[in-house]
């Protein structure tokens, strides 16, 4: 199986830069809000998790997309669908590996939420 295309074998510069920028923005949310000091590393987690779940909806929306649009033959459907797969499977990773950090950091901030006034 030959690919003409070696730009996807490249890293995606712009693209890393974006999920790094949306992972930053999250981790400054909550430092904004004052969240505690020993909350620090899981804060960081969950926002690097939460950058990565972000980067792979916009990746599963382009692969839908190209699944879509310009799959003309069976090798690239089964390349989209590929595609596909690891999208969901790397949001599926981040997602089971913060959904108790999530909870953590929810109930923490509904506490927190009566002092808003």
């Amino acid at each position: 199986m030959e690919h003409s295309d070696q730009s996807s074998l490249e890293p995606n510069l712009a693209q890393a830069r974006q999920k790094s920028v949306m992972a930053h923005k999250i981790l400054v949310k909550f430092q904004e809000m004052g969240l505690p000091n020993d909350m620090n590393g899981e804060v960081a987690n969950l926002a690097t998790s939460l950058g990565d779940i972000w980067d792979s909806h916009l990746g599963l929306t382009d692969s839908m997309q190209k699944l879509i649009n310009d799959s003309e033959n069976w090798e690239s459907i089964a390349d989209s669908l590929v595609d596909i797969y690891t999208h969901i499977d790397h949001a599926e990773w981040h997602i089971n590996g913060i959904k108790d950090l999530i909870l953590k950091v929810s109930e923490y901030s509904y506490g927190n939420s009566e002092t808003d006034s």
